[in-house]
């Protein structure tokens, strides 16, 4: 049964909606926080640098990237992660199909909530070359499947790699965020 169906239509009083969880929704929690970032990285552009980015969504993960960022001839494939601010992840698998793009690089989008807030601060780290440089060496370290298959046994992912998050850079600010992205 529906929480709709269990609303009295004479009870004056505000209904109010179920805490979310960012684990049971994840879908729309990612969603959120790559608007959250985009919000940002457009408005950093448009009015820091008077300049326009075109973004496209990459509908299915399966070429390793999650959104391609174009602006001032510079074209980039980007995966994002995500990762609570207070976390212990420390690490990322990282699809080597990036290697396929001309600059690939890799996001961490950092997030917190203020207690009291109704919004998420953003941190970021970066994982990438110039602006028209390839990404990095993903490294050897194989990944493995976060499930194992039927015995327990977790299998490797041979197109993906683990990448310590000790490799990603802290960026400080959207803007240097930006001059990373795009020169």
């Amino acid at each position: 049964m529906s929480n709709l169906s269990q609303i009295n239509p004479d009870d004056s009083s505000p209904v109010v909606a179920p805490e979310l969880s960012n684990i049971a929704n994840s879908v729309a929690f990612e969603l959120m926080l790559e608007s959250l970032f985009l919000s940002e990285l457009l408005q950093e552009m448009w009015f820091a640098r008077a300049q326009v980015v075109d973004v496209l969504h990459s509908p299915v993960d399966a070429f390793g990237y999650d959104l391609v960022l174009q602006s001032g001839g510079v074209t980039r494939h980007v995966q994002l992660k995500t990762k609570r601010a207070d976390s212990k992840t420390a690490k990322y698998k990282l699809s080597t199909l990036l290697y396929n793009q001309p600059a690939a690089c890799v996001i961490v989008l950092e997030w917190k909530q203020p207690v009291g807030a109704t919004r998420l601060d953003l941190e970021y780290r970066w994982f990438g070359g110039g602006a028209h440089q390839r990404i990095p060496d993903l490294g050897e370290r194989l990944a493995k499947h976060t499930k194992g298959d039927s015995t327990g046994l977790k299998k490797e992912k041979p197109l993906h790699r683990e990448i310590a998050l000790g490799k990603f850079s802290r960026v400080a600010t959207m803007s240097e965020l930006t001059s990373l992205l795009f020169g």
